[in-house]
């Protein structure tokens, strides 16, 4: 990645000691602590029912299928996502929920520890930390570990996301702009919300080489023959998808669009609350929610240490907002960087390109946003927290920021954990989540 032309006012923070490099270790093995704990505690509903199903029946008792399970706007998706699951379920041998969910959990793994090589390896030394804090947040932040245990296909996003990040990192060469093209191609194929991430991108990273000279070239040619090569798995799909009757998607876009006022922020909403661990309202629900929020019970007596995290979180991001506006006030400010990012910027062009970009489909999409729909984000929402962070706070307090943020998202993770054991699951949330402890119990 091109290094970020962005610098803290107040100097660089000091170089890693090795305390540093253990406490990025200690943050991938609480990670993978948090996806692996409580293997009974998993989400089994339709989605899931009909997931481990096909693992159990494709390629055995039935031919394996052809097209994907239907979406929310009732279009079927594309038969990758049901064979993530039947890779997985045939390389670890999976013939219960628990275990297919754990493959989930591996795979999620995996995603943090790309993570943790890809900041340490592929970015540039000048903003290796932020990449670095980045992956620390994500490994304790409640929300991915709610969606990284799931027998979900959006769960399974994440090391694809990754590999996404890296291809479209190396774009000036032509394996780079391959693995681009080819993942491009495969995230909306697992997920339809990655077709309009993957759009995004493109369409930002054309125009930043078209506006901004300094951006880096672009491997077209590759790209254009990954994308190709991606799309195969979903030549039955594209037949299934021009044989329907559109016309009425564009009726329901306009009802849509009219039914869900807030539509027009509510990616935002979620880009900024989610990696503050601050919607577990999705899973728990309103009334249990609370009732979280005043754990852990010491002899029978809430601590209500659920609300101190909450609080903590607040108060910092809070902060950093207020400084940031502070600071833009008196600024003068360049709109073709806050949309494309500082020329020479891949970071900012990236988080742009997720924010105004994937926001803008997404919204004008006319359907409401769910949470999970941002997975295909991963891991930019912390990302941009981190470097908002950097942007707000004097490199002397920095990371005492970051580690407090860091340890009220473990609280929260590890609180929310502990509540859905204690409590044999919670009750159907906002979004139609639930928990089922000890499946079958």
């Amino acid at each position: 990645m091109a290094a970020d032309p962005d610098k803290n006012n107040s100097g660089s923070a000091p170089p890693f000691s090795r305390g540093w490099l253990a406490f990025f270790v200690l943050s991938l093995l609480l990670g993978a602590v948090l996806r692996l704990s409580y293997s009974g505690d998993i989400e089994f509903k339709y989605d899931e029912a009909f997931m481990f199903s096909q693992t159990q029946t494709a390629g055995i008792s039935q031919p394996v299928p052809t097209l994907g399970m239907e979406s929310s706007v009732g279009i079927r998706n594309p038969p990758l996502g049901i064979w993530v699951f039947l890779a997985l379920s045939r390389l670890f041998s999976a013939d219960t929920p628990p275990e297919l969910a754990r493959t989930v959990q591996i795979l999620n793994i995996l995603a943090l520890a790309g993570l943790l090589g890809f900041a340490w390896r592929q970015v540039d030394p000048r903003i290796k930390e932020n990449w670095l804090w980045t992956m620390a947040l994500v490994c304790v932040n409640p929300i991915a570990v709610l969606l990284q245990r799931k027998i979900w296909t959006q769960s399974t996003l994440p090391l694809f996301c990754l590999l996404f990040i890296l291809g479209w990192s190396r774009r000036d060469r032509w394996g780079g702009a391959l693995l681009w093209g080819f993942l491009g191609a495969w995230l909306g194929q697992i997920h339809l919300s990655g077709f309009f991430f993957a759009a995004a991108v493109v369409i930002w990273t054309t125009a930043s080489r078209l506006l901004q000279k300094q951006s880096r070239a672009v491997a077209w040619g590759p790209w254009a023959i990954g994308s190709i090569l991606g799309s195969l798995t979903m030549v039955k799909w594209l037949h299934y998808y021009f044989q329907l009757e559109h016309r009425h998607y564009l009726i329901e876009f306009v009802l849509n669009w009219s039914n869900h006022p807030l539509f027009h922020t509510l990616f935002w909403q979620l880009w900024v609350s989610d990696p503050l661990g601050l919607g577990l309202s999705y899973s728990l629900g309103n009334y249990q929610f609370l009732d979280y929020l005043e754990y852990p019970l010491v002899g029978g007596q809430p601590t209500y240490l659920m609300v101190a995290a909450h609080l903590v979180i607040l108060g910092l991001a809070g902060l950093a907002i207020y400084r940031l506006l502070a600071r833009a006030w008196r600024t003068p400010v360049s709109w073709e960087n806050v949309i494309l990012g500082k020329p020479g910027s891949d970071t900012q062009l990236l988080l742009t390109a997720t924010f105004f970009g994937y926001g803008m489909l997404l919204t004008l999409n006319g359907m409401l946003i769910p949470c999970h729909y941002l997975i295909t984000t991963f891991p930019l929402e912390w990302l941009w927290w981190v470097v908002l962070f950097r942007q707000a706070f004097p490199a002397a307090v920095l990371r005492k920021a970051l580690a407090a943020l860091w340890i009220c998202l473990l609280i929260l993770s590890a609180g929310f954990l502990g509540y859905i054991h204690v409590n044999h699951g919670a009750q159907t949330g906002d979004y139609g989540v639930s928990f089922k402890h000890q499946l079958g119990n």
